[in-house]
């Protein structure tokens, strides 16, 4: 059985957290890379058929499969499953390294030829997901079609109508060695060029002195979360099993009961290679290259050799047939369909100039790539015959330092050694990469360390001889430590050393072909970078980062946290039909998708359900969960719903937003909110939108009213209006006007949510035309900023338009004036809102309560309302039970808002009046609106609203009560055709 190394051990915790210092360094100086396997990406719907992931939108996915849990969620739409993957990549590097490492960030993106046009579609728009153009390297990898047998010509050859098919993860590794057009990064001021990568992409980042690089599947959930889409413990723990034990890759596995389980996952297992000190072997010759398809140029020339290498180097260059693939490993199965490498070449020297890089293959693999599959004529069936030598433990590094623990300035690309780690990690535990290549002592795979793993792929663990084996070798396990033991799974989550890794990707001999049965009945030949692992100058580590039951192990595997001792904990047991797969298009696989069952949710029991869900699909996201089939949707909309409630990813979102690429925000709606003739529509209409109409104009109090329009605005159930109003027709007061108007609907993009510049020309006065617009579209707030309420006291105010709006207007009104200090927190980008708002409680004031709940506060995010009672104590300074009842006949009105709880109600008892202490709650609070009710005619404002109006810090709303009001607006009502609208 395989040692794993669980996470979850405090000695494990304890050696990683030495190591964070070590990894966020890196990560601030741009040394680590990022690979994101983008073209296994088709996901396999048994309801909605094959799904391209990269440009699809969950939230379209998920209406289809869950409609009403996905009306209860708030989320974004607009975003593709690929610009969802950066965007939380990039927010997980600023929360860990700040904003600057984000455009040091070295990132990949591996895809095929089908794919390439939509990623850089996607990239362009989204501003390169906040990524620097020239970090940014998208490989890409020419399809295949499948193969059929030929009858007559007694061999597989393509057939023209098979779908295409890219060459897998293990290409798409080999491709990062190779320059040429096949890789290339944007360009130009409007990101329109491809610039082919000079240097391949492994030399590029040795010169700049990247040393590590994490690699994962578009499919996998966890990393869209922007908490964990960057595993620092991983990062650090791999560093420590570097320096400790000498190891160079690292992948992350989940522990499962029993083999009936493996299936559900669909990746391989983890098993040791019990091979330790090897010797080296006789290189095949330089014909066995021509069996290789990978390797040759327009079908006939062999690729040119690397700098440094001359044509008699490259003609040592070992590359085996699949003959000599038989595994180094007896863990590895044997079959006929798999090659594999028995030595490699020592690694070069990084050249000084821009020379000659290998270049990649012009055309994929043909049907020639199935012929060394077939058995050698040498070898006959069922003739013991000795093993190959096996290979060399790797081949000679580059001479540098460890590069996880030494940073000394150029020493790491020049060969030089530096001083000075990280951690309190001592001196004496690093090594250098000047060796022959083999293991240290106590090292992985020599004599007394600790044994290598070995990913051993689906396609090779469904061989009957394997699945015997494996059957054997788990009850072998389960009587020798008296209960099954726990297999472990690869989630397809490696930690790459790339010195190590450009040493061991000398040509694709190293991988094991495999044959995968596809729809139709074609086949397909593809390379997984699961064959890395079986290479000893890999020396791979197994990481688990499953959560341990109370169940307790021996005191060795407690203090080593590995070996088989440590697979006796028990983990929970496994969710339902769990677990993630590698989505490989075969029979099997495509038999197994089942359909998922739309469950009716009603409003008594959807909290317990989402709970419930919540719950599975965190701990389902912890161990490892990929979207493979119809089961994992409920992940799924459980990590996009937190996704897209992230403030980090959502201020992410907004600084990408641009015209050709527009994302807005879906309000939570759900059954309860949906009226009775929707719930009857097919379409499932959407609730209709509010409106908010904000008046601007160019003046320094209109930025901080539109902030707190910003932060009242619920994306998806609120709807800004931006007005301006041109003074007259001309062409330069209109493109005045529509200039303003445009700068403000920059800034509230920000929001996520729909926003509308309107701008219409003066017709009888600006009061006047902003009262009958609002009432035209039925607005539900009026937000206006106002420079003469700002006036020192004694000016005069007649003229202002905010206090005559206040006064003709029978809409709810917020005035912000622009030394309204406490308003100036109410929106940041970035920060989580949460507003606070006085209102006085008074015997009439319960409709201005249920105002301000339904439509200006929002209590899923926390929002306070601080009720005010003035002259609440008698002559004794006793509260007086009137101020009591009141008080809280008001919070239950409050709180009969289903998204308002009563912890989010402050009540206040103050002794003098409202109007006298309302300025002083509102400081001691920090409320950002203060409110106040006035009677519902039109006409002059009482003193103290006006004083208030001129006096107060915060925002001030004046209401009036709406009894009899028409109800709001469908959201598509538009102004007038003689009106002008940007």
């Amino acid at each position: 059985m395989p040692p794993v190394h669980e996470a979850a051990l405090p000695t494990l915790r304890q050696q990683a957290a030495r190591y964070r210092d070590v990894v966020l360094r890196d990560l601030k100086e741009g040394r680590l890379a990022v690979q994101i396997h983008v073209d296994d990406d088709v996901f396999l719907s048994g309801r909605l058929g094959p799904v391209a992931m990269w440009s699809v939108d969950p939230w379209q996915l998920l209406v289809l499969t869950h409609p009403a849990r996905t009306e209860w969620t708030s989320h974004l739409v607009g975003l593709g499953m690929g610009v969802r993957q950066l965007l939380a990549l990039a927010t997980a590097v600023e929360s860990l390294a700040g904003p600057e490492a984000v455009g040091k960030m070295q990132v990949v993106l591996s895809c095929h030829e089908g794919q390439v046009e939509a990623v850089v579609r996607d990239l362009v728009a989204r501003k390169m997901c906040r990524f620097s153009p020239d970090n940014v390297i998208i490989s890409v990898q020419q399809r295949t079609p499948g193969h059929i047998y030929d009858k007559t010509k007694h061999g597989f050859v393509p057939a023209a109508h098979a779908p295409m098919r890219a060459a897998g993860s293990g290409y798409a590794l080999l491709s990062l060695c190779w320059a040429g057009s096949e890789s290339f990064r944007l360009g130009g001021p409007e990101l329109n060029e491809r610039r082919p990568m000079e240097r391949s992409a492994m030399d590029t980042f040795l010169e700049k002195g990247i040393n590590w690089m994490s690699s994962w599947r578009l499919r996998d959930l966890v990393h869209y979360s922007p908490e964990s889409c960057l595993n620092i413990e991983q990062l650090a723990l791999s560093y420590a099993l570097a320096d400790s034990m000498d190891a160079n890759m690292s992948v992350q596995v989940e522990l499962i009961e029993s083999l009936h389980g493996i299936s559900r996952y669909g990746s391989g297992i983890i098993l040791s290679l019990k091979e330790r000190a090897v010797v080296a072997a006789q290189p095949p010759p330089i014909t066995a290259a021509a069996n290789v398809p990978l390797l040759r140029r327009n079908g006939r020339a062999a690729p040119q050799p690397a700098h440094g290498s001359s044509p008699a180097a490259a003609s040592a260059t070992p590359v085996s047939s699949a003959a000599a693939s038989v595994a180094a490993s007896p863990a590895a199965p044997t079959s006929s369909n798999s090659s594999s490498d028995t030595t490699r070449a020592a690694t070069a020297e990084l050249p000084s100039s821009s020379q000659q890089q290998p270049q990649p293959p012009s055309q994929p693999p043909t049907n020639q790539a199935l012929r060394p599959l077939h058995t050698p004529p040498q070898r006959q069936p069922g003739v013991n015959q000795p093993s190959p030598s096996p290979p060399l433990t790797g081949p000679p590094k580059v001479a540098s330092p460890r590069g996880s623990l030494d940073h000394g300035g150029s020493g790491r690309a020049n060969g030089g050694s530096s001083a000075g780690g990280g951690g309190g990690v001592s001196s004496s535990s690093r090594r250098s990469l000047v060796s022959s290549g083999s293991a240290r002592a106590g090292g992985i795979g020599s004599e007394g360390g600790p044994l290598p793993v070995c990913d051993i792929k689906w396609a090779d663990v469904q061989t009957p001889a394997l699945a015997t084996g494996l059957q054997q070798l788990v009850d072998a396990a389960a009587q020798q430590n008296g209960t099954p033991p726990r297999m472990a799974v690869s989630i397809k989550r490696y930690m790459y050393h790339i010195p190590s890794l450009k040493a061991i990707l000398t040509g694709p001999g190293i991988f094991r072909p495999s044959i995968h049965v596809g729809e139709g009945g074609y086949l397909y030949v593809t390379f997984d970078a699961s064959d890395i692992t079986a290479q000893p100058g890999a020396r791979c580590v197994a990481l688990s980062y499953g959560s341990r039951t109370s169940t307790t192990t021996s005191g060795a595997a407690a203090a080593d946290g590995v070996g088989s001792s440590s697979i006796q904990a028990q983990l929970p047991p496994v969710l339902g039909a769990g677990g993630g797969g590698s989505g490989t298009v075969s029979s099997v696989s495509i038999s197994g998708v089942g359909g998922a069952v739309a469950t009716t949710l009603t409003a008594s029991n959807n909290n317990a359900i989402m709970l419930a869900t919540a719950q599975a699909a965190a701990t389902a996201l912890q161990r490892g969960r990929l979207l493979t089939n119809d089961t994992d949707l409920d992940t799924l909309l459980w990590v996009m719903g937190e996704q897209d409630n992230h403030p980090a990813f959502r201020a992410s979102v907004s600084a990408t937003n641009t015209a050709k690429s527009r994302v807005t925000s879906h309000a939570a709606g759900g059954v309860a909110g949906v009226t009775s003739s929707m719930m009857g529509s097919p379409s499932r209409m959407q609730l209709q939108q509010r409106v908010i109409v904000v008046a601007v104009t160019d003046d320094v109090a209109c930025p901080l009213a539109m902030r707190v329009a910003m932060a009242i605005m619920k994306p998806g159930a609120d709807c800004l209006h931006l007005l301006a109003i041109a003074k007259d027709p001309s062409a330069m007061a209109m493109a005045a006007s529509r200039a303003v108007a445009e700068k403000f609907e920059t800034m509230a993009s920000a929001t996520l949510g729909d926003v509308k510049s309107i701008v219409q020309v003066k017709r009888q006065s600006i009061v006047e035309d902003i009262a009958a617009y609002a009432e035209s579209v039925r607005a539900t707030l009026l937000v206006t900023g106002s420079m003469s309420l700002a006036a020192a006291q004694g000016s005069s105010v007649v003229g202002s338009v905010a206090l005559s709006l206040a006064r003709d207007c029978n809409r709810p009104m917020l005035v912000v004036k622009p030394n309204a200090r406490i308003a100036e927190t109410a929106y940041e980008v970035g920060k989580k809102l949460c507003l606070r708002a006085a209102l006085a409680a008074e015997t009439g004031s319960r409709p201005m309560v249920r105002f301000v709940v339904d439509h200006v506060l929002d209590g899923t995010r926390g929002d306070k309302l601080v009720l005010v009672r003035g002259k609440a104590f008698d002559k004794d300074m006793q509260e007086l039970s009137s101020s009591r009842r009141i008080l809280d006949h008001l919070a239950e009105e409050a709180v009969s808002n289903r998204r308002f709880d009563s912890s989010l109600v402050v009540r206040r008892m103050v002794p003098g009046s409202f109007e006298t202490e309302c300025q002083r709650v509102a400081d001691a609070d920090q409320c950002h609106i203060v409110g106040v009710q006035v009677p519902e005619c039109r006409g002059p404002l009482p003193a103290f609203v006006t004083q208030l109006l001129r006096t107060s810090r915060s925002a001030v709303l004046v209401y009036r009560t709406t009894q009899g009001r028409a109800a709001v607006a469908p959201a598509g009502l538009e102004p007038s055709a003689e009106d002008s609208s940007s």
